[in-house]
């Protein structure tokens, strides 16, 4: 399944042709087929920790995505970027968040590989690993990256040290 914006959208940036909004922009569940999302901007409209993308029991290789919570005077506070759950895969490459709370999210039993040149600006959390794993081939989400773990969650950085259990 492939869910794509503009091809020429392909820098990691803000800007994006294509917009998908909403309190769920694009929820990938119980789905055992190829998943590609690229060249888009999502925003998620909320106050409260929803995310923008979110793969459940399913894989997802995000590529050239930007991700903002909307409206965009909401600088951070609410919204996640990228998450997984209950057997939720995602490789996420190229993409470039901003003004949300935590950008990379992996909740119980999901894994995300965070990798190439991914950025941001403004957040209180880039990577969250809540009873999942994340492995983070890059530290370029922010100026000064932050890792939080909890309930078992495992975040491998690039040098190879671990954060959590």
């Amino acid at each position: 399944i492939y869910i794509s914006g503009n091809s020429s959208n392909n820098t990691v940036a803000f800007a994006k042709n294509v917009t998908l909004s909403g309190s769920l922009p694009i929820y990938i569940s119980n789905n055992s087929t190829y998943t590609e999302v690229n060249y888009l901007r999502l925003a998620v409209n909320t106050s409260t920790y929803q995310s923008a993308l979110v793969v459940e029991n399913g894989n997802a290789n995000v590529y050239y995505c930007s991700f903002t919570n909307h409206p965009r005077s909401v600088t951070v506070g609410s919204g996640n970027g990228v998450m997984t759950q209950a057997g939720g895969t995602a490789w996420v490459r190229y993409c470039y968040f901003t003004s949300m709370d935590r950008y990379i999210v992996s909740l119980f039993n999901g894994i995300i590989t965070a990798d190439t040149n991914s950025q941001g600006t403004n957040s209180n959390i880039a990577y969250l690993a809540y009873g999942g794993i994340i492995q983070v081939q890059n530290t370029g989400l922010t100026s000064v990256t932050t890792y939080s773990t909890a309930v078992g969650g495992l975040i491998v950085r690039p040098s190879g040290t671990t954060i959590g259990t």
